[in-house]
């Protein structure tokens, strides 16, 4: 049995229709959108223009007079929800640049990328019908007839060329800010590792091809030319002199140094002045449908309001910042219909996942504004990574995985497994930060603004409502409902954490328990031979040059200078210093236990979100689960994509 078939009249203005380029009339249009949690194939195959009676058949690229309309009946492989809302909704008088709009099609927003305006109306022809199944275990399903009439004053083109304008002409008016804040508050919390944050970022963007010219850097002091920068080059040391360091003394702080940055095309410091005048002077530039790209890679700290503890701060340069509270402020000053994706790697950034409620405030109602974000860690907890080492190979903070993600390589340009779970052609943001989950061996515990939403919007089982799913639900009730990348980080920290059984979220939270307890102890630990190998080549040395029990002694300072090499090739040819330095480059060692406890936090976190939302949905709540999706969507664009070509059904699970 097929689908019903509503009907859609859609009204085009004149001028967007003599832009279309004459295409075949038979050619076909192919895209792929990303709809419920999983990844389905729409195609869009256009057949010749359908005459109306009393009208001749419209010829490709003919000129036809005020009476001349062009039908054509469309493929369109939808899934019956959309058919249902379309009959739920009957007619509809739309105004919106998307082509399907809220309005049709209730919280399954379609963001075909359309033209910047046009006027239509959804007319209720016949309700959707499930289809029958055809055989055991097998389901027809047949593409709905949508068609569409497209009219106009002047000239009439095939409908073909109006479907290929609605799809491709959008992408080429919106625009892409991006907005960089970098850096510590003064020279000893400026570490070499939040410049080389930016610099990794502006080589992706580079490489991703995106248009630089809205491209805004602030980073510590701006352009001034003093030494900012605080920097740990221990390579830049003779060898003689980090030997010594190393075996008779303390590689802490071994080649600190400090320089100027060396990031090019900044455009002032971060202080809480320079960002506001960003959203003086660069924020009216935009327009609707356009993306600001905000990415924070800096310290931060936790609120010191009790009764607003997600309220925490980015530090900014001269030991001043700025909390979630004047950010919200900042982005309510752009124009009408911008989009904000946010990437945020401070400590404490989890209070920002709240800057999609008006004033950052769940009680005040979600902004209006399109905005989503990913973020290092929570907002009562420090993030991992501000280094004055130079060697980027040692880093490990959130967004070195999240860029490389993207980028499909790492920092030093290795390449990686790269993360298209749902098999799409595209690395999405949401994938990206999948890939961080499972692959950063850190102390964060990230998340992302869909998931803060679902933790304040939705609820577990309780008592009033027994029939959602609990915390503790199934392995198996959970798992189905995970989109790809959500899966990905289930089964790939199920096999990190060695969990198995339909109980592995239990196991997880009383794993997680059991750590907490054992935390900060050391009984029990197993020392590194490494460490052990390192002794004992010390105290033979000692035995040769007893001076060497004090590094200022004039002894150790002649081996440090005139007799050096004499000293590296003491330590080189002893007899156990070849298995020592393959301990130091290559051995294992025993699993930290804070990280360890993280990454059980993290597959809870994970679990608790599908439970969160599969709840949402069990209780109907309309109005919340348009707003989970409209989230959602943002979430799943990606850095190339200008508008969210993949919508989500937020209310379908697979």
């Amino acid at each position: 049995m097929s689908f019903g078939v509503p009907c859609v009249t859609i009204s085009i203005p004149v001028d967007v229709l003599t832009k279309c380029l004459i295409l075949k009339a038979h050619s076909g249009l192919h895209c792929t959108y990303r709809c419920d949690r999983r990844r389905v194939s729409y195609e869009y195959a256009s057949r010749p223009a359908q005459p109306f009676a009393g009208h001749d058949e419209l010829k490709l690229g003919q000129e036809a007079d005020d009476r001349t309309s062009v039908a054509l009946a469309l493929n369109a492989a939808l899934p019956p929800r959309y058919l249902r809302s379309a009959g739920e909704h009957g007619n509809v008088s739309v105004e919106s640049p998307g082509f399907f709009s809220d309005a049709a099609f209730g919280p399954n927003r379609h963001s075909f990328p359309g033209v910047s305006a046009w006027a239509g109306r959804i007319q209720r022809c016949s309700p959707a019908k499930r289809p029958q199944k055809r055989s055991a275990g097998h389901t027809e399903t047949r593409s709905p007839q949508t068609e569409m009439t497209f009219m106009k004053k002047q000239t009439c083109l095939t409908a073909s060329l109006a479907l290929c304008l609605l799809l491709t002409s959008s992408n080429a008016e919106a625009k892409d800010f991006y907005l960089t804040i970098g850096g510590g508050s003064a020279p000893p919390g400026n570490q070499a590792s939040l410049e080389k944050n930016v610099l990794f970022y502006q080589r992706l963007l580079h490489e991703q091809k995106r248009d630089l010219s809205r491209n805004d850097i602030y980073f510590a002091d701006g352009r001034a030319a003093g030494d900012d920068l605080q920097v740990m080059d221990r390579e830049s040391l003779p060898k003689a002199n980090r030997l010594m360091a190393e075996f008779f003394g303390s590689q802490r702080n071994l080649g600190l140094l400090y320089r100027n940055h060396k990031i090019v095309g900044v455009r002032d410091d971060t202080t809480p002045a320079s960002i506001r005048s960003w959203f003086t002077d660069v924020g009216p530039t935009m327009d609707s449908g356009d993306r600001l790209m905000l990415y924070v890679t800096a310290h931060g700290h936790s609120s010191n309001d009790r009764d607003s503890p997600h309220n925490t701060t980015i530090s900014l340069w001269n030991n001043k910042s700025i909390r979630v509270s004047e950010v919200v402020n900042l982005l309510d000053t752009l124009p009408q219909g911008v989009r904000v994706v946010a990437v945020m790697v401070q400590c404490h950034a989890g209070g920002f996942a709240r800057f999609i409620y008006n004033e950052g405030d769940s009680d005040k109602g979600l902004s209006s504004q399109h905005r989503c974000g990913f973020f290092a860690t929570v907002h009562d907890r420090p993030a991992a990574g501000c280094t004055p080492e130079i060697n980027e190979a040692t880093y490990v903070e959130y967004s070195t995985y999240f860029w490389e993600a993207i980028a499909g390589h790492t920092r030093a340009g290795n390449p990686i497994d790269v993360p298209d779970y749902d098999n799409d052609g595209r690395i999405s943001f949401a994938e990206a930060h999948a890939y961080t989950v499972l692959r950063a061996d850190t102390i964060d515990l990230p998340i992302t603004t869909s998931g803060e939403f679902l933790g304040i919007e939705s609820l577990f089982a309780n008592d009033r409502y027994p029939e959602l799913l609990s915390d503790m639900a199934a392995w198996d009730s959970v798992l189905p409902l995970a989109t790809p990348a959500e899966r990905a980080i289930l089964e790939g920290l199920s096999d990190q954490l060695q969990l198995t059984g339909n109980d592995r979220i239990e196991v997880a939270r009383r794993q997680v328990q059991q750590l907490r307890r054992r935390r900060g102890g050391s009984r029990g630990q197993r020392v590194n031979p490494a460490v052990q190998l390192r002794q004992r080549i010390a105290t033979d040395l000692k035995r040769q040059w007893p001076g060497l029990a004090n590094v200022l002694n004039p002894v150790a300072v002649d081996l440090l200078t005139i007799r050096k090499d004499e000293f590296i090739s003491a330590i080189e040819k002893h007899r156990d210093y070849k298995r020592y330095r393959e301990q130091v480059d290559t051995a294992s060692v025993p699993p930290d236990t804070e990280k360890r406890k993280v990454k059980y936090e993290r597959f809870i976190r994970t679990a608790e979100n599908i439970i969160l939302l599969e709840n949402l949905r069990l209780l109907d709540d309309t109005k919340r689960l348009e707003q989970y999706q409209s989230i959602l969507e943002a979430e799943s664009e990606s850095l190339s994509a200008v508008l969210a070509d993949s919508p989500v059904d937020a209310t379908a699970h697979d």
